[in-house]
Formats: C-alpha cells, sequence, structure tokens
C-alpha cells in the first residue's frame, strides 16, 4: 500500500466520521469509559487472573454508584428543573422590575433613544423566556432527545463493556499494524497522546465531580434556589474552559437578584466562584491534571469554537483532548522537519 492510497482511506474514514458525526457520541462516550476505567480494570485482573472478572466487578460497582447516585439526585434535580421552567416567565417579570429604575433614569437622560431601548429590552426579554421554556420542553420531551438519552444509556454500557474486555487485545492488533521502520516513533508518539488523555480525561473528570460536589454545597449554603442545579451545572461543565464557571456564574447572579431583595447574597455567591476558582486552578488541577494538555488559551478557544461548528457538542467535549492530540503530531512532524534536508539545507 503507498502513501496515497493510505491518505485516500485516512480521508474516507474522517468523512466517514463526519457524515456519522449525530451517532458517535454513544460510542466515544463508551471508548472514554473503557479507557478511563483500564489501569482499574488490569489491577483487578492481576488480583483475580481474569480479565473478564475484572470487567464485571468494575461494571457491578460503577452500576451501583450510579443507582445509588440517581435514588439521591435525580428527583432532587428532576424537581429543581421543572420549578426552574415553570417560574422562568415569574423571574423574568421580576428581573425586568429590577431593571427598570435604571431604564427610567435612562430616559431622563436620553429621552429620544431611551425608548426605543426599552421597546427593545422588552420584545428581547419576553422572547428569550418563550425561547428558554420552549427549548427545555422540546429537550426533554423531543423524540430525537429522548433516542439519544436512550443510546447513551444503553449503547454506552455495553460499548465499554466489550471494550474494555478486549482492551489489550485490541491494542495489540493495532500495534501488529504499525510498520516495523516505525514503529519505535509511533510507540513514543502514543506513549505522549496517552500521557495527555490519561492525564486529562481521568484527571478532568474528578475535577468535574469535586467542583460539582462543591459548588452544589456552596450555592446551597447561600440560600440560593436550585443551587444544586446550578452547581451540579458548573461543575460538569468545568472541563470547557471558561465557559463552565462563566455560565453558572451568570446564571446564579441574575437567579440571585431575582431571588433576594437585598445585594448581601451576591457577595455569599461571589466568595463561592471564587474560592471555586482558587480550588480549581491552584489545587485540584494542577494535582489531579497538570499541565497535560499544553494548549495556549487562544487555541483552546478556536478548538471549542471549531468542534462545536463540525459536531456540535460531540465536537465541544473532544475539542481540548483532540487539539491537544494534534498538538502532538504538529510537534513531532516539526521536529521531524527540522531534522530533513528541507531544513537543514
Amino acid at each position: 500500500m503507498n502513501k496515497k492510497t493510505l491518505s485516500i482511506i485516512i480521508l474516507g474514514i474522517l468523512v466517514l466520521f463526519y457524515l456519522l458525526k449525530d451517532i458517535l457520541f454513544p460510542f466515544a462516550a463508551g471508548a472514554v469509559l473503557a479507557y478511563f476505567f483500564d489501569p482499574i480494570a488490569c489491577y483487578f485482573e492481576k488480583k483475580f487472573k481474569s480479565r473478564g472478572l475484572a470487567v464485571s466487578l468494575i461494571f457491578l460497582i460503577a452500576i451501583l454508584v450510579v443507582l445509588i447516585g440517581l435514588l439521591i439526585l435525580f428527583p432532587i434535580i428532576k424537581r429543581q428543573v421543572l420549578l426552574l421552567t415553570d417560574n422562568i416567565p415569574n423571574y423574568v417579570r421580576i428581573f425586568w422590575n429590577r431593571i427598570n429604575p435604571l431604564v427610567v433614569k435612562l430616559h431622563e437622560l436620553m429621552p429620544e433613544s431611551s425608548s426605543n431601548i426599552e421597546e427593545s429590552l422588552n420584545e428581547h426579554v419576553t422572547s428569550l423566556s418563550k425561547i428558554v421554556v420552549s427549548s427545555v420542553k422540546k429537550i426533554l420531551s423531543g423524540s430525537y432527545a429522548l433516542f439519544n438519552f436512550l443510546s447513551l444509556l444503553i449503547i454506552t454500557p455495553v460499548v465499554a463493556f466489550y471494550l474494555l474486555c478486549d482492551w489489550n487485545e485490541f491494542c495489540k492488533k493495532i500495534s501488529d499494524l504499525i510498520p516495523r521502520k516505525s514503529k519505535d516513533k509511533v510507540i513514543g508518539l502514543y506513549r505522549e497522546m496517552d500521557k495527555i488523555l490519561s492525564g486529562f480525561i481521568r484527571g478532568q473528570a474528578t475535577v468535574c465531580a469535586s467542583l460539582a460536589l462543591y459548588y452544589s454545597i456552596g450555592l446551597t449554603v447561600t440560600g440560593l434556589d436550585f443551587g444544586i442545579l446550578l452547581g451540579m451545572l458548573t461543575g460538569c461543565l468545568s472541563f470547557i474552559p471558561f465557559v463552565g464557571v462563566g455560565l453558572g456564574l451568570v446564571s446564579s447572579v441574575i437567579l440571585a437578584l431575582v431571588q433576594f431583595n437585598t445585594y448581601g447574597p451576591l457577595i455569599g455567591i461571589a466568595v463561592v466562584f471564587l474560592i471555586g476558582q482558587i480550588l480549581e486552578g491552584y489545587v485540584l488541577t494542577p494535582n489531579l491534571v497538570g499541565d497535560k494538555v499544553g494548549l495556549h488559551p487562544v487555541w483552546i478557544m478556536f478548538a471549542l469554537l471549531a468542534g462545536g461548528v463540525l459536531f456540535g457538542f460531540f465536537g465541544v467535549v473532544i475539542a481540548v483532548p483532540g487539539a491537544a492530540l494534534i498538538g502532538v503530531l504538529v510537534r513531532f512532524a516539526t521536529d521531524e522537519y527540522k531534522k530533513s534536508n528541507i531544513y537543514l539545507k
């Protein structure tokens, strides 16, 4: 097989992945779970001398943890989601009443332009509330969303189980396909990529879980309604740089302005997020993830936008680790170029 044929095959695989992007998420999630639990499976395999028994034990423990979590958290989150959805129009009205004095003062300062601003704000706030309510209802009741949820719930564990059982064999078969002359270089690239992925996936999952627990408790202690829901959302989205904390902070501040008559709770919310950022930036991420990704913040933002445009939410999820792996390949290609006759001449 020549290089041209290999390039065509790789291009065809990438095009196929793009065309099938809508159904890839549960399979990708299953692969991530298998990769996440592989070290644990290897540890249990040494203890019990059986890969199948080790994987079965891991899944039994995981199922028990998930069931306990669902029994405890699902009723609370469901109640808060439904309550928030029902109260969005009322919250919008209260929020508008809070900012209305500012609009009045603006009208006094600029009588000609402020009337248009007021009408525009009123129109946009009303439209936004309707869009949010309808979007949440569609997400919760849409058949496509239900299909995605069921596929994620059913297909992902099955894919993860079989991949985890055959992980070592799968890696061995891939290793056997590596050209003999390039095997050392390819294995070196694989180890560097594995270091990045293991640090990001396993470390970031622990960071997200820790932050979700912290923000849920912290926001609830401040007296904020839906503190558990906003805390879980902030923690789970913290794997996307700047997005999780930004969305959580803005949502919490808006809800606090609607819920409380004083500005005191805003100080408490600000303290919660400040401590959360210190905890994430100086304790959790350095110790659990480290500087594994090695990307400039600008490239991270570009990767997030590009991944979202190309593959939707799935693209956003894989954007940062995918960009990090591409960075490994770019650095390898740069090193090879500097060793080539083209550069040395």
